[in-house]
Parts: C-alpha cells; structure tokens; sequence
C-alpha cells in the first residue's frame, strides 16, 4: 500500500499522500527491541456500527476478516486473532480492555490526510493491547480499490493490521508494492503481503512452516 503512518505518542497513523518511488526498506518492529503479544489468538471486536459506506457491521466484518487472513495465512507465523463480536466501546478508548476495530464518523481528531489510526499500548517488549480507527470524516471506504479521497477498506485494514501486530512504517520503500509502506496512494496492492512484510511478520510470531522467500520485490 501506499499507506502511511506517523508516530505521534504510541499512535500509528496512515496519510493519503501521493509519492515517488525509492528502494524497498527491510521492515522494522514499532519499538526497539519489538513488542508483542505474548498470547494468541489475540482476542478483538468491531464497532457495531461498521463501516456506513460499506453497509453496515456484516458487510465491515467480512472486509476485515479479509484482511486479516492475508498476516493469518502466512505458512511460517503462529499470528492468530479471534473476533469476539461487535462492540459498542469507542475505537479511541484503549483504557476500555477490549481491542476494537472501528468507524470515527465524526470528531475525527487525528487531521483530514491521516485514513487510519492504531493506538498500540506496550511495555517492556510486550503489546497489552491496540485499537484501530478509521477515518470516516474526510474518506470514503470503498472494496473496489481507491483514488483521491476514496480508499480500498481492505488495504488500509491490512496496513493497520500490521501495526497492531507490532510493526511499524517503512518510508523507503518502493511506491505502490509494499503492505507497510507509510503512504497510500490508490489501489489495492497493500492487501498482499510481499516477502519483507512476511519476514517482519514470522521474526515476531515464529511459526513451524517454511521462511518466506528472500527476494526483492519490485
């Protein structure tokens, strides 16, 4: 994805920014040395409410879930969430102890270019939780692939995703290929993962199956 994110205070956040293209960066953690979760499946719900452009909680549920099987399915990860259900909590409350996933329709407080935003909570190497928000103020969510103010849900999903799983943006990276890439530009490429996502992915959450492959992805 072209997805972008800034840090502000423990906050992930992706920008909708158009870029040129530099070398692909080897993926990074969001703390040094990483944070994780130390038990899995890691346990999340989604607002109630959904997404209103996508038609509500069912339609929102199926996207993210979508999204989630692209960190899920990689052969040498043990990664593993679990949906506990819709939930009323807010997306920006991460005092509230459960993980949520969900739609800011108004009051968006995080500035107009920022699509979405993960507030991981860690000490000492270990994540004790995460939310995501979703800009529904200045974008419109779409599950065709995304231009201008119209974004692809599933791409932006995957790219947060991968903040609350622990790893951060990369800024030197190759325009439109990388999932963690910090800018989103269009399109639905940030739904696949490429061998240095994976990598990053498999270093965290070390899985049984085969490493990914080392080649460069262009």
């Amino acid at each position: 994805m072209t997805g972008s994110s800034l840090r502000l205070t423990g906050v992930c956040l992706v920008v909708a920014l158009l870029l040129i293209a530099v070398p692909l960066g080897a993926w990074k953690a969001i703390t040094n040395p990483p944070s994780v979760w130390r038990s899995l499946p890691v346990p999340y719900w989604i607002h109630s409410s959904g997404s209103s452009d996508l038609g509500g909680y069912d339609p929102t549920v199926t996207v993210l879930e979508a999204a989630w099987d692209a960190w899920e399915g990689a052969e040498c990860t043990s990664w593993q969430v679990a949906l506990q259900g819709p939930t009323s909590s807010s997306p920006e409350n991460t005092g509230d102890g459960q993980w949520v996933l969900g739609w800011v329709e108004s009051g968006w407080r995080y500035g107009g270019s920022a699509i979405g935003v993960t507030t991981p909570v860690f000490y000492g190497g270990q994540l004790f939780g995460a939310d995501i928000a979703f800009n529904g103020v200045n974008f419109t969510w779409t599950t065709t692939g995304g231009v201008g103010s119209s974004v692809d849900t599933q791409s932006i999903a995957t790219h947060e995703m991968g903040h609350f799983l622990g790893l951060d943006d990369l800024y030197t990276c190759a325009s439109d290929t990388q999932t963690m890439c910090g800018y989103y530009s269009g399109g639905t490429y940030a739904r696949t993962l490429t061998d240095d996502d994976i990598a990053g992915l498999c270093t965290l959450y070390p899985g049984s199956g085969p490493p990914p492959t080392c080649t460069l992805d262009t």
